[in-house]
């Protein structure tokens, strides 16, 4: 039996409870919960672990608790891309919830609900791209992909809103046979 550790940051939390696993940090705290025949124990600035289980590794055990020190240090963020004439997205903070105002082309404007722990703001370079942010990367990819689903790009002229990255095959337009 082999003891593994992780090298903690300073300014990580970690606590450990008998079935959590609490880590705060300048972003947030997240909490885990502990799978079974896992044993971990901090130590100053490092964390040591260890899986009776065969089935379960050790690596893989060191990938999700470095995924969850990666989360609470630097968050995650996800950026998307609105193009269009007239095409915006406001954010509006209400004392009880925040939604998203989206003008797309329709006839009326749109309304979206931010969940609560995702936070959204207009990128200060270009005013056509926005910035999702939270500590749950999964979050921020649901809401990436629900006001995707509100206007997908379209092939011919490439308005609306895709993710950042994403790489848009445009088609060619009717061809005239005058």
């Amino acid at each position: 039996m082999q003891l593994y550790f992780l090298n903690l940051p300073l300014n990580i939390d970690v606590k450990l409870g008998k079935d959590w696993v609490f880590i705060k940090g300048e972003c947030g705290t997240l909490y885990k919960r502990k799978e079974t025949n896992i044993s971990l124990l901090q130590k100053r600035n490092k964390l040591y672990f260890f899986s009776s289980n065969k089935n379960l590794s050790n690596y893989l055990i060191a990938n999700r608790l470095s995924f969850l020190i990666l989360s609470v240090v630097a968050g995650h963020h996800f950026k998307i891309k609105v193009t269009g004439v007239g095409y915006r997205i406001q954010k509006v903070e209400d004392s009880n919830f925040n939604f998203l105002k989206l003008r797309l082309g329709h006839s009326h404007d749109l309304i979206y609900n931010l969940p609560k722990h995702v936070n959204f703001y207009c990128s200060s370079v270009k005013r056509s791209i926005y910035v999702i942010v939270s500590l749950y990367e999964d979050m921020i990819k649901r809401v990436a992909y629900d006001l995707r689903s509100f206007r997908a790009p379209d092939v011919y002229k490439g308005k609306g809103i895709r993710y950042k990255d994403e790489k848009l095959r445009r088609k060619e337009g009717k061809k005239n046979n005058a």
